[in-house]
């Protein structure tokens, strides 16, 4: 069982500390002080992992509390958020000088907080493991060096014909090469005078090349050599220790690497400086890892930003997407105005995208898989792909005549296939061509063993080509990682490509990608062919056709206009829609209308009561009724509320109408 987190809470108003506990009790344990003096006697005692510290409090201010803090080398570490009600620009840098790490101003936004407060015990935890790691590496440097002494008194008595010498050399070999360090001693100008043999493992260089002949700064890489050699030689002059000191180095075979060196100073009894002796220590692999937390915790910030806007932003997009459907209803498509409303369903459907992309780096993203004729998706988003290509860029579907039965999420392959026309749109400035073509094939053991991807099996293929500038083998290699991008500051996240390859992975498929410089690119994309079913049998009209049907169904959602949009168009198709503001609601609506309520539709987060509760609630009342459920939230919201179950369907918004509609007819 894990060790949940202590939180010191510190204000001098017992009522603000009951509200912050509430906020914060179910995921942290929370210490109250009512005054400076308490919270400085609690700390010994209590351990806590944040502080949350009042700045105005008689006797004993919040800057003071912190100050007593910092000055203690045992509470230097514990991080410190202050809390005002006087918002000034001097009172937040007093408090950051004074090492506090962030200050929030009253009345406290709670969601705010806790956020806050997240980020700021999942950077402690962070940093108390790399100090963890950094105290051991130290301790094995202390190793090291003891052994290092013990080495050299052992090759005394070697000389001495002592055979026992033989194994410790041995095992102190064996330990500095496990750890990836060897230790060097070297001249007042820095010439190596001696270096262990583990130096041609770490650096591809036998002793002998580097004994009198090298300089520790010869090794550094070339730029910045100069500098890195000026810098050294100071700290020579001033005959200082050096500790964990990170440095690069360039391998005999030219790669590059990171060391971490420690060293210190050989002086005369006179305190002339006659070198230094010290270890180097090979922590690339370190340092990498280091590297990818790094990412890590910048895809987790992204990925708690987009949550935290996805179900507003979703909502606002939900209430677009559903007028302009409306509107469309019933137009002849070869009017201006269904164009217009074709160009608005398409804005939302992009704006989606963005949330949804960020979302899947750092979350599973919730699948709604249906077998679908490949070839009439395409179809579908053609039209959109069409409109957002520039003028100058001949755009062209070549599909299969026999239908593609693919089993997928139709929203994610939208958006594969419009993230890759955008990007040939922006490679192809100057106009040139760009061509979706289906087709299928099959992958046997040869064509995984000769491409070193796939299983073996028949797929669908979409192959998606340009004629634009292309890319070079550095540039395919790196394509698909999130965050790179070719596109200049401000005009590319490095998120579209890395998505496409997510969600094609999550369908279980592959991609191929075929490209040089001034030659365009050609993507592959291998999706599982399943047996033909209904689906082959679409017809584009019945993308667009409003499903009519009949029945009583429930509709439980906080937000307004979402929840009348959902209602006019459900009850346009020929359904008696009973609203409810939220999930208390929808249990007493529903129990008001007993038996005569088919389907309930209910957003999963909701006030008073969740969607989920509402749903258990509700199916005590009666076993048969149906549910959807729809929400604009991350999608680990969706799966803590238990809501992703067999007899459950989920539904992430915006969606269009007709989609819902055909939703709803599969159930009732």
């Amino acid at each position: 069982m894990s060790t949940r987190f202590r939180i010191l809470v510190v204000d001098d108003e017992p009522v603000n500390i009951k509200v912050i506990t509430s906020a914060l009790g179910a995921e942290y344990d929370v210490i109250p002080a009512l005054n400076g003096f308490e919270a400085i006697s609690l700390l010994r005692e209590q351990a806590p992992d944040l502080i949350l510290l009042d700045v105005l409090m008689p006797e004993l201010s919040g800057f003071d509390v912190c100050s007593i803090i910092k000055s203690n080398e045992e509470f230097v570490d514990i991080p410190v958020i202050f809390l005002t009600a006087y918002d000034t620009e001097e009172g937040e840098l007093r408090g950051l000088a004074l090492g506090g790490i962030d200050y929030l101003t009253k009345p406290i936004n709670y969601d705010l907080l806790r956020q806050r407060v997240r980020n700021h015990v999942a950077q402690k935890s962070r940093t108390d493991l790399i100090k963890s790691q950094m105290n051991q590496l130290a301790r094995q440097k202390e190793e090291l060096a003891h052994m290092l002494v013990e080495q050299k008194q052992l090759n005394r008595l070697l000389l001495e014909g002592d055979a026992s010498l033989k194994e410790s050399n041995n095992r102190f070999n064996k330990l500095a090469e496990q750890s990836g360090t060897f230790v060097w001693e070297v001249d007042a100008q820095g010439l190596y005078t001696y270096v262990s043999h583990v130096s041609e493992a770490v650096l591809g260089y036998h002793p002998h090349e580097v004994i009198g002949g090298m300089h520790f700064y010869d090794l550094h890489p070339e730029p910045g050599r100069a500098a890195f050699k000026e810098a050294a030689l100071a700290v020579f002059a001033r005959k200082e220790p050096f500790n964990n000191f990170e440095n690069r180095a360039e391998r005999k075979d030219g790669g590059l690497i990171w060391l971490s060196t420690f060293g210190s100073p050989l002086l005369s009894a006179d305190g002339t400086l006659l070198g230094y002796r010290g270890s180097d220590t090979d922590i690339t692999e370190k340092k990498s890892t280091m590297e990818q937390l790094v990412q890590s915790q910048k895809m987790e910030s992204i990925g708690q930003l987009a949550g935290g806007l996805a179900h507003d932003l979703n909502n606002i997009l939900s209430v677009v997407c559903g007028y302009a459907a409306l509107a469309q209803h019933g137009m002849d498509r070869e009017q201006k105005q269904f164009s217009y409303l074709d160009k608005v369903i398409l804005a939302t459907s992009r704006a989606a995208s963005l949330t949804h992309n960020l979302l899947a780096y750092s979350r599973k993203q919730v699948m709604d898989q249906q077998h679908k004729n490949l070839n009439l998706l395409i179809t579908t988003v053609g039209s959109f792909i069409s409109r957002i290509i520039h003028d100058n860029i001949i755009f062209t579907l070549s599909l299969q005549k026999d239908p593609l039965v693919v089993y997928v999420d139709t929203v994610q392959i939208e958006q594969v296939l419009l993230n890759l026309a955008t990007n040939a749109r922006d490679a192809m400035p100057d106009g040139g061509t760009f061509t979706v073509e289906t087709g299928t094939g099959s992958m046997d053991e040869r064509f995984t063993a000769t491409h070193g991807y796939g299983t073996v099996g028949h797929y669908a293929i979409i192959t998606v080509t340009d004629s634009g500038h292309g890319m070079n083998a550095e540039t395919k290699r790196k394509v698909f990682d999130p965050f790179f991008t070719t596109k200049e500051l401000g005009k590319g996240t490095g998120l579209g490509l890395s998505m496409v390859m997510g969600i094609i992975k999550q369908h279980g498929g592959f991609i191929d990608l075929q490209s040089e410089p001034g030659r365009g690119c050609v993507f592959q994309l291998y999706l599982p062919l399943v047996d033909s079913g209904e689906s082959a049998a679409e017809t584009a009209e019945q993308h667009l056709q409003m499903e009519i049907g009949s029945g009583t169904i429930l509709v439980a959602e906080d937000d307004e206009d979402t929840r009348n949009t959902v209602a006019e168009f459900l009850t346009r198709a020929g359904y008696t829609v009973i609203s409810a503001i939220d999930g208390q609601d929808a249990v007493e609506k529903f129990a008001a209308h007993s038996g005569t309520i088919d389907l309930v539709i209910a957003d999963v987060v909701m006030p008073r009561k969740s969607g989920k509760t509402a749903c258990d609630e509700i199916r005590q009342l009666s076993e048969s009724v149906k549910f959807i459920f729809v929400s604009g939230h991350a999608d680990n919201v969706i799966e803590r509320e238990g809501v992703l179950a067999a007899d459950t369907q989920v539904i992430l918004k915006p969606t269009l109408p007709f989609n819902l509609l055909r939703k709803i007819k599969e159930l009732i």
